[in-house]
C-alpha cells in the first residue's frame, strides 16, 4: 500500500478510535504509546503500518475476545522479523 493510501486509512481508524475513547469502551494504551499519528507524515511507511495494526488489534479484541491470541501472534510475526 503507498504511504498516502496508508495514512488515509490510518486516519480513517484513528476517528473510529476516538468515538470508542470518548464511549468509554477503550483506551487503546499500546497505540498511545506507540505514538505515530495520522498527522506524522514524516513517519514511515511501516510506522504507520504499525500503528493501524494496533487499532484494529484492540479492535478485534472488542468484538472477538478469542482472537486475540491469534491476532498477537500475526501482529509478532510481522513486525518481529
Amino acid at each position: 500500500m503507498r504511504k498516502k493510501e496508508l495514512i488515509l486509512v490510518h486516519s480513517t481508524l484513528f476517528c473510529i478510535k476516538r468515538l470508542f475513547e470518548l464511549a468509554g469502551t477503550l483506551k487503546f494504551e499500546a497505540y498511545r504509546e506507540f505514538g505515530v499519528h495520522p498527522s506524522h507524515f514524516h513517519r514511515t511507511v511501516e510506522e504507520h503500518r504499525k500503528a493501524v495494526m494496533l487499532i484494529c488489534a484492540e479492535l478485534l479484541g472488542l468484538f472477538c475476545p478469542q482472537s486475540v491470541n491469534d491476532a498477537a501472534e500475526v501482529f509478532d510475526e510481522i513486525f518481529n522479523r
